[in-house]
């Protein structure tokens, strides 16, 4: 299995043949992004890796999200960068703080409705789904993570639900951000494919 969770459910780790993406539940339910990178094994104390306090902003006086790298961040929850979401209800709220619920694995890769994506079957992949979502304005994100074994990618994507009675609009929706530590890395991009 390329996927792991531990036993807690706080823990998620895509193990490719040679690559590593852990994602972790913050005892408050959102996401960080705790690490990419060369294959880690499963199961290894990783707290070393979560950078936690600093000079960002904290109710508590302890956790930033603007200093924690966080999975999927939004726009109004104390993270100063960039978001992936910005969410506005009818009263011009758009604060979408998305918490994790629920969580699944599915081998294979769930295609979604109506639109261009790459295809993989039971063999070769598997995809865990992420159930997140924001109680104040009824909005749910499932997002989803599909790791091909046998070529370290991992595909990344988002699905909306509104589960309010009331309108909200996604003024930005992004499938996912990445947040690397300072170095010095290589880009390549398939621009036009």
């Amino acid at each position: 299995m390329p996927i792991f969770v531990n036993d807690a459910g706080s823990e998620f780790h895509l193990l490719g043949d040679s690559i590593s993406y852990i994602i972790r539940k913050l005892p408050d339910g959102r996401l960080c992004h705790l690490y990419f990178g060369p294959r880690l094994e499963p199961g290894q104390p990783l707290d070393y890796l979560l950078r936690a306090g600093g000079t960002g902003y904290s109710i508590d006086g302890e956790f930033s999200p603007s200093v924690v790298p966080m999975e999927y961040p939004s726009f109004g929850t104390g993270d100063l960068r960039e978001p992936c979401l910005i969410a506005r209800d009818a009263q011009g709220r758009c604060c979408a703080d998305l918490r994790l619920e629920s969580w699944q694995t599915l081998p294979g890769k769930p295609m979604p409705a109506g639109l261009p994506a790459c295809r993989g079957s039971a063999e070769d992949c598997e995809t865990l789904i992420l159930h997140c979502r924001d109680k104040v304005l009824g909005l749910r994100a499932d997002l989803f993570y599909t790791l091909f074994r046998d070529h370290d990618v991992i595909t990344r994507r988002v699905e909306f639900c509104s589960e309010s009675d009331r309108p909200v609009e996604l003024a930005l929706a992004l499938s996912g951000c990445l947040e690397l530590p300072q170095g010095e890395f290589d880009l390549t991009t398939f621009d036009g494919a």
